[in-house]
Formats: C-alpha cells, sequence, structure tokens
C-alpha cells in the first residue's frame, strides 16, 4: 500500500505539477528511475557486442562501427536484456533480410539474404502503462553487416572409359586458343562421359550442349554421350543453373575444350596372329616366373639364375599356327615346338635378345620380342678374409687372415688400454657379419665392417670369432658361416698411476706397525728398506721421547701382499705418540713402481679409541629438521643470553668431518650466569671401564677476536641411581698453553684417572664465576675423544 500511494503522489506531481513544491519536483526526479537499455547480439552460441545506455548516449562515428563478416544466409540474433528503469518493451527494425525485419519480441534473429555492406538497423526500448512517466528511447545499433554469396567457381572433367580427356578445377581458366584444348579421336558410336565436379551446394541443376550428338542438351551432373556421326566437333558447353537454392539465383555458361574427332570404321583383314608367352623354370612348372599375355607387349624384365638352370618357353597359340623360338643362351637356340627347354651352363652377362616367330598362311608373319633379360652366375661361397691393427697404427697389421689362405695361430701382446681395430675383408657378398670380440670384460659384438675394441682389464687367450651371414641376396643362395680365428690376445697389467700409501698408518696391537698400499708389492729383503724409515716415539705424560727408535724388521705381510709391517726392537704403548717417515725408493709394486716417499706421519694406536660415536663427537649429524644448528645426541643451554650470543652447529669450519660447534658469548668474572652444552642424558650415553684414560678436543681460535679462557669439562654418570661418586672435573685454562695459536687448529690433551662408568655424559660448563679474563669469547670446538690408554712407566 505503501507503494502504491508513493505512485500516486509521483503520478499527481506530474499531472499537476504547477501544484507542486521545488521540494517536491526535486524528491520526485529522485524517485523515476532512468530507463537503462542494455541489448546484445550474438552469432551461433557467440556474443559479439553488448550495447549499453553509455554507448547510446554517447554514439560512435557511423565510419567506426564494427563490421561482421557473413555469408549470405548465416544469422545473427538480438536480445534484449534491459533490467533498470522498469522497461516494458522494445520495437526492432533490423536490415538484412529482403523488406527487412521487424519486431516487438525480446529476441529477434535475422537470415541475411541482401548482398552487400550495411546497418544493421534500429532498436527502439520503451516504457509506458508502469508506475513511473512514459519514456522511450530510439538508438541506431552501432554494427555493420557485409553479406558475401560465396562464388561459384565450375569445374568438370571429361572421360573417355577410364582415361581423363581434360579436366577443369575449380579457380583453372580454359584457354582461349584452340590448339591448346584436348583433342580425343575415335570411330562412330564412341561415348565420353562429362561430370560436373562444381560445389554441390552452390547450383541446383546442370547441362550439357554437345555439338556432334543426336540430343540438343543432356541434363545431370554426370552425361554420357555418344557420338555417332563422322565429323570434327568442337563447339561444347556445360550450363550451370541455381534456382530457388540457398543463395540468388545464377547461370553460368562454360565451353567444354575438347576437339572431339569422330572416324568412320576401317575394314579389317585377317586379324594379326597373337601368342601368349611363359617362362617356367624346370623345376617347378606351376608357376611361370615371367609372361606376356596374348596380344600384348612383354615388359621388360631380369632375371638371374644359378649356373645350370634349364628354362622352359612355353607358347599359348591358336592351332595351325607355326613356331619359331630363337633363346639367346650364350648362343643361338631355336625350336619349332610349342614348350622349348633351354639350359644355361655358363656364366654370362645379361643374355638378350629372344624371339617368337608365328606363321599361317593367309596371316603375315608376326616376331613376338620377349624383352626378358637372363643374367648367369655361380653363387661364390662364404670366405673369411680379415685385417688387425693396434692402437692407431692402421698400416702395419699385427695379424691378417687373406682370402684362400689358412689362418697360421698367433698371440697378440696387448697393455691394459690398448686397443685392436678389426677390418673385415671376407668374400662370397655377406649381407651381414657380427664380430664377437672377447675383450676381458665382456663379449663385445658389431655389425660394422670397421670395429675397434679397447682392453681395459689384464687378462689371456681373449677370443676373435666372425660370423657372416648372406640372406635374401638377389642373385646368391642364402648361406651362414661361422668363423673363429685362431689368433689370441694377452693383455698384461698396466700402473698408470703412482704406488702410494693407503690410509693411515695402524698398531695392531701386538707390537707391529703396519700400513697398505695402493697396489701389491713385490718382494724385497728388510736390509734393504730398513734404514728409509725413521720412527719416533714420545709419552709427554711419562717424559719419554726417542727421535729414532730401532726397526728390527719391514716385511710383506704374509696374507697380504699391499700391506706392509713394521717391526720395533723395544715395546711401546698405546699412550705412546708413533711418527712414521719414509725416503727410500726400494719398495716397488709388482709392475716396478716405486712406493711414494711420505713425511712423518702419526701411528694411530690400537685400544686408543673413542668411546663416544664419532659422529656424535665430530658434530657431523643435526639434531632434526626443526633443529638444524643443535647437533644430534647434545643439548645446549643459555643461561640468560645476551643478544648475539649463541652456541651452534656450522659447517664453515672443522678440524675433522664437516662440522664444528661455534661458542660466542661475552662472559665476565663478575657475574653468576653460567651456559652448558652437554651429551643427552639417557639417551646418548657411554659406559667405560675403571683405568686411565685420555681426554681430547680440538680448539678453533679466529686471529684476535676472543679472550682465551677457562673451559670445564665434567664426566660423570647419567644414572642417578648408581655410582653416585663418579665424577671426573677436567678444567681447560687455554691461557697454559703455550702452542694456541690463532686461526689454526689445535689439539688439547689431558691424562684422567676413572672409575667405571656404567652410563656416562659430558657436560662443557661456561661460568662467569671460572672466567679469568672479561670480554668476547668467540672459538670453535671438534673432535672431542675419551681414549682408554695404556700408561708407560
Amino acid at each position: 500500500m505503501k507503494q502504491f500511494r508513493l505512485s500516486l503522489f509521483i503520478l499527481s506531481c506530474l499531472f499537476f505539477f504547477v501544484g507542486c513544491t521545488k521540494e517536491d519536483q526535486e524528491q520526485v526526479e529522485d524517485l523515476i528511475p532512468e530507463l537503462s537499455p542494455v541489448y546484445e547480439v550474438y552469432q551461433g552460441e557467440e556474443k559479439i557486442m553488448t550495447v549499453t545506455l553509455e554507448d547510446i548516449l554517447n554514439p560512435t562515428e557511423q565510419e567506426d562501427w564494427e563490421v561482421i563478416q557473413l555469408v549470405y544466409g548465416d544469422t545473427l540474433t538480438f536480445k534484449d536484456v534491459t533490467t533498470e528503469g522498469d522497461p516494458t518493451g522494445r520495437s526492432w527494425a533490423l536490415n538484412g533480410n529482403g523488406d527487412g525485419v521487424t519486431s516487438t519480441e525480446n529476441e529477434v534473429s535475422v537470415i541475411y539474404n541482401v548482398e552487400g555492406e550495411y546497418a544493421a538497423g534500429e532498436v527502439t526500448f520503451i516504457r509506458e502503462g508502469s508506475d513511473y512517466p512514459d519514456a522511450s528511447i530510439q538508438t541506431e545499433i552501432p554494427l555493420k553487416v557485409s553479406v558475401v554469396v560465396p562464388e561459384l567457381l565450375p569445374a568438370f572433367k571429361v572421360m573417355l572409359g577410364e582415361t581423363v580427356v581434360y579436366e577443369l578445377k575449380e579457380g583453372e581458366t580454359i584457354p582461349e586458343n584452340k590448339e591448346e584444348w584436348a583433342t580425343v579421336e575415335f570411330e562412330q558410336g564412341g561415348e565420353l562421359s562429362f561430370i560436373n565436379t562444381t560445389n554441390g551446394d552452390l547450383y541446383t541443376s546442370t547441362y550439357w550442349l554437345m555439338e556432334g550428338s543426336e540430343e540438343d542438351s543432356t541434363k545431370g551432373n554426370e552425361a554420357m554421350i555418344q557420338f555417332n556421326t563422322a565429323g570434327e566437333y568442337a563447339d561444347h558447353q556445360i550450363v550451370i543453373e541455381r534456382k530457388e537454392g540457398m543463395y540468388p539465383d545464377l547461370t553460368v555458361n562454360v565451353v567444354v575444350p575438347v576437339v572431339v574427332k569422330v572416324t568412320e570404321p576401317v575394314e579389317e583383314g585377317p586379324a594379326p596372329l597373337t601368342a601368349g608367352v611363359k617362362v617356367y623354370l624346370s623345376t617347378d612348372l606351376e608357376n611361370a616366373i615371367y609372361t606376356i599375355d596374348a596380344g600384348n607387349e612383354g615388359s621388360s624384365e631380369k632375371i638371374t639364375i644359378e649356373n645350370g638352370t634349364s628354362l622352359v618357353f612355353m607358347a599359348e597359340v591358336e592351332e595351325g599356327v607355326e613356331l619359331l623360338w630363337a633363346i639367346n643362351n650364350g648362343s643361338e637356340q631355336t625350336s619349332s615346338a610349342s614348350s622349348f627347354e633351354v639350359a644355361f651352363e655358363e656364366d654370362n652377362a645379361p643374355l638378350t635378345p629372344h624371339t617368337l616367330t608365328l606363321s599361317k598362311e593367309g596371316h603375315d608373319t608376326e616376331e613376338i620380342e620377349i624383352p626378358l633379360t637372363i643374367e648367369v652366375f655361380t653363387t661364390e661361397d662364404l670366405q673369411v678374409a680379415f685385417t688387425v691393427y693396434k692402437n692407431e697404427d692402421m698400416t702395419n697389421a699385427v695379424h691378417s687372415l687373406a682370402l684362400e689362405e689358412e689362418e697360421v695361430a698367433n698371440v697378440l701382446e696387448l697393455e691394459e688400454g690398448d686397443k685392436l681395430t678389426f677390418v673385415d675383408k671376407s668374400a662370397g657378398e655377406a649381407t651381414s657379419r657380427t664380430w664377437t670380440i672377447n675383450n676381458g670384460v665382456e663379449n663385445v659384438t658389431s655389425q660394422e665392417a670397421t670395429f675397434e675394441v679397447e682392453y681395459s682389464v689384464a687378462g689371456s687367450d681373449f677370443g676373435i670369432a666372425l660370423m657372416l651371414e648372406r640372406k635374401d641376396h638377389e642373385k646368391y643362395e642364402d648361406a651362414t658361416l661361422d668363423f673363429t680365428s685362431l689368433a689370441k690376445v694377452n693383455v698384461a697389467e698396466v700402473q698408470n698411476e703412482a704406488t702410494e700409501k693407503q690410509g693411515k698408518i695402524m698398531d695392531n696391537g701386538s707390537g707391529v706397525i703396519y700400513f697398505e698400499t695402493t697396489h701389491e708389492i713385490a718382494a724385497f729383503t728388510s736390509s734393504e728398506v730398513i734404514n728409509d724409515f725413521t720412527i719416533s716415539i714420545e709419552n709427554i705424560e711419562a717424559n719419554y721421547s726417542n727421535a729414532s727408535a730401532t726397526i728390527s724388521e719391514v716385511k710383506v705381510a704374509d696374507d697380504n701382499n699391499k700391506m706392509i709391517e713394521i717391526y720395533l726392537v723395544e715395546n711401546f704403548y698405546n699412550s705412546d705418540d708413533i711418527m712414521v717417515a719414509y725416503s727410500g725408493n726400494k719398495i716397488q709394486s709388482v709392475l716396478d713402481v716405486p712406493l711414494s716417499t711420505f713425511d712423518a706421519e702419526k701411528v694411530m694406536m690400537k685400544g686408543v679409541m673413542s668411546y663416544l660415536d664419532e659422529e656424535m663427537s665430530d658434530f657431523e649429524l643435526i639434531k632434526s629438521d626443526e633443529e638444524p644448528l643443535s647437533p644430534l645426541g647434545w643439548f645446549i643451554s643459555l643461561k640468560n643470553p645476551k643478544e648475539g650470543e649463541s652456541i651452534e652447529r656450522v659447517t664453515t669450519n672443522s678440524s675433522k668431518g664437516n662440522a664444528s660447534m661455534h661458542f660466542k658469548f661475552d662472559l665476565s668474572s663478575s657475574s653468576n650466569r653460567a651456559h652448558k652444552f652437554s651429551t643427552s642424558k639417557n639417551v646418548f650415553n657411554f659406559s667405560v671401564e675403571e683405568g686411565e684414560y685420555e681426554i681430547s678436543i680440538d680448539i678453533f681460535v679466529p686471529q684476535a677476536t676472543s679472550a682465551l679462557d677457562i673451559i670445564r669439562t665434567n664426566i660423570s654418570t647419567n644414572d642417578d641411581a648408581v655410582d653416585q661418586d663418579v665424577y671426573v672435573n677436567v678444567p681447560w685454562d687455554l691461557s697454559e698453553y703455550p702452542q694456541m695459536k690463532y686461526g689454526e687448529w689445535v689439539t688439547l690433551r689431558q691424562r684422567i684417572t676413572m672409575k667405571k662408568i656404567i652410563y656416562g655424559a659430558i657436560n662443557i660448563n661456561f661460568k662467569e664465576g671460572d672466567m679469568k679474563l672479561d670480554g668476547l669469547h668467540d672459538f670453535y670446538m671438534d673432535n672431542i675423544q675419551i681414549r682408554k690408554v695404556e700408561a708407560r712407566q
């Protein structure tokens, strides 16, 4: 009811505008919606245009309108989609369909059958009889259509039987000069086929106007025209007509450029004599290898036959016809029989000619040429021949087998890395070959005529084989020949690299020092080499030093000729630091390459083993993907850290492996903060027996960046219920180590005594109360070791 009153109010103000105040007028104008036309244009399912009120109020110039290309008969659909302004209707006035299309429907389609370019039309949008004032908007549709009719391009062809006499394709032109026209000649009663090949959508009927035909015209896309009167005829046309079709009516007349010559029948005498000829292998008289049909000329063909083959020539001829064969098998062979067998018993180049002469009373003599070329050959046997070359020398063969010779056994001496090239020179026209060469690793195969093989492994009696195969040869019979050479290949080992010490020098725990080599060592006497070794022994804890220990024997190990053993006169302990150096040249590999000298290297002592997992003591593994800066098996505790203080796993510096721990914090001796770096409780622990141990750490102090101070290491039990009294305090007062150097890794060691620990842990504490120097403490730590040792007295 409220809306109705509002509408009456608006209408009353419109009808009695004089009685409305200025405020009433402005209120009414605000309440009247603006009629806002919107319409769309479609081609099929594709929308090509949307026109809005803005486009109508600001029209473009007609020369800027969009032009859509249409083919005669295409359709456009115009659709009113107006929703704003309370529209009540529209009126379309559209061009392109005869007198035009008018409609008041919401949606209207136009089939375009007017050729040319023109405006699409106009549309009027209407609002009347609603609650709002009547309104209308008339506007041109800003669209041009360009409608074309497909061009009819005549096409046809003229046939004489299966032969094309003339063909005109779409778009081609007919020659004006009659001398360029096609000419066809036949006797009275002959027929020509005329076929219209023009696009069938563009015409409705076809007429043929043929000079020389009894009919004035013949209708149909295909017409068979008979010419019964002798003469020459050249006035022919095809008339293509379109009436009441898809496109406008049209008639096209086109000249058919064919000259037809019709001749009278010629009286003939007796038909010429004819005969069919067939040629067979004498071993197969059912399947002809060559044929000439009666009345036809023979085709030129060539056959090859094995020496000793006989061919049978057979004639198919009327009774009473006399025959005379003339067949060339190296000399002319003649016969008057209908079937004539000829033997070919000499190798010959291609043999021609061959003829069959026909004669009969009352007929002309006819000679039939048999254009069959016959080549006679003797099949060659497959025969192996080859040459072998070494490395880059392709002039001097190291082994060969010539044709028709027996192979001489041979041994080809090579060294590792040498190559042999095998060149096939076999006879018998093999169609394929397969080399099989044993190079010490595998049987290498190839089908190439020239084949290179590398011998990289030492060994002897490596074989050489070649298989030849002839299959589907144009002349020769199939054959196979498997050949295994009498030549064998021996490959000597070559040592191209140095003989060197491999790995660390070790102590076997029984008084023997040993190291392994990269290659097997030849036998030597101890006296020859004993003075080439220098061995020093030092034990700082026992205050013992021997710069030149006495060697009793040097030898190759009994069960491993890649191991050299060194025996000392005096006893040594696994707490000793033993250094070994070698400077001789008399120890050689079995291939005469001397053992490389090496500088003094520390012996790894048996039993001096870490009680920590190696990856854990070297910080090689991260704790987890979420904690990549913490090492596996350790936890980090920073008490009230300042900005920039950290304990982190890094891979930028290490003494062993790829990672180390970086410690960076600012401690003073007057506070009570503490940082801790410890093995994980009850997870990564170790057990030790009571005894003497060595603890060592590797330290790296960057140049002039850190104050040297105390690192306190505690070793204790991880089990609160066991061994409560086990606790070892190991302080590292870095200022007491004169060997500390900036910018280098230094190994620090201490000897300690420990009771039995079942579940052990390491805690490294950094306490401000312990510090002797205030300031930045920046250093790296790696390779923490706890090792049991034999104490030297």
